[in-house]
């Protein structure tokens, strides 16, 4: 969630079904660490990537499994697929898609050797 996404909800300035009401309602410290260390994982990939480090296929692994495992937690732990709809849940993946697309750029620059 981006800080105007966040800034949006708490000021009350959209109006929420009662789902993504209890969502945002139950979003709590642990929550906004993991997107914090979510947000963390993808810049220090990115970053190693363009300075053609070798370190980011490492990182970009470690950022998918990370958001794996946080989907899988928001989808069964949390009433996020209701918040979000057919549509937050499709552009989700689709996000999660683009970032598989990105690791397997890096591993096959790492398998040509031009991340060093």
């Amino acid at each position: 969630m981006s800080v105007w996404s966040l800034y949006v909800i708490e000021s009350d300035s959209l109006a929420l079904n009662d789902a993504q009401s209890r969502y945002f309602n139950g979003i709590g410290l642990l929550d906004h660490a993991l997107t914090l260390f979510g947000m963390g994982l993808s810049a220090a990939a990115a970053i190693t990537l363009f300075t053609l480090n070798k370190a980011a296929v490492n990182l970009f692994l470690a950022g998918l499994v990370f958001t794996i495992l946080n989907m899988a937690y928001a989808a069964i732990a949390t009433p996020w697929l209701a918040a979000v709809g057919a549509a937050g849940a499709i552009g989700s993946v689709v996000g999660f898609g683009i970032s598989v697309v990105i690791y397997l750029y890096a591993r096959s620059l790492h398998k040509r050797e031009i991340l060093t």
